[in-house]
């Protein structure tokens, strides 16, 4: 099965079980590092024998129109990375402040974002 398909499928199961679903981009470092960029971009140019029209952003607009295709909400952290730095956002994955930011980032949009109901309502 496909990414498109996958994702297809968990859509159309929260829909049914009345969830909301959010589609969340997580960008690689070089998408976010001006510098690890080039280095990236360099060695595929590297592999292909000619220059290549790549662009850092092509991948989270894939996403961002899969999940407009699909009618999910898409939530992008670029951002959020590009706001913190990738030296403080990245180690291997995430640092733990990174994490730390990611979580509190999507908190605040879910608690932003929830409608009202008697469940949610304070007491």
């Amino acid at each position: 099965m496909d990414l498109g398909k996958a994702m297809e499928a968990a859509a159309q199961g929260m829909k049914a079980q009345g969830t909301r679903m959010r589609m969340v981009y997580i960008p690689p470092r070089y998408e976010v590092d001006p510098r690890l960029w080039e280095q990236w971009r360099g060695q595929a140019v590297k592999a292909a024998g000619r220059e290549l029209a790549l662009d850092p952003s092509a991948s989270e607009r894939r996403f961002a129109e899969l999940a407009r295709a699909l009618g999910v909400e898409f939530v992008s952290l670029v951002p959020l990375c590009k706001e913190k730095g990738p030296a403080e956002m990245f180690g291997d994955h995430f640092s733990r402040m990174g994490h730390h930011w990611v979580a509190d980032y999507l908190a605040r949009l879910v608690i932003q974002t929830v409608p009202d109901s008697p469940k949610t309502r304070p007491q």
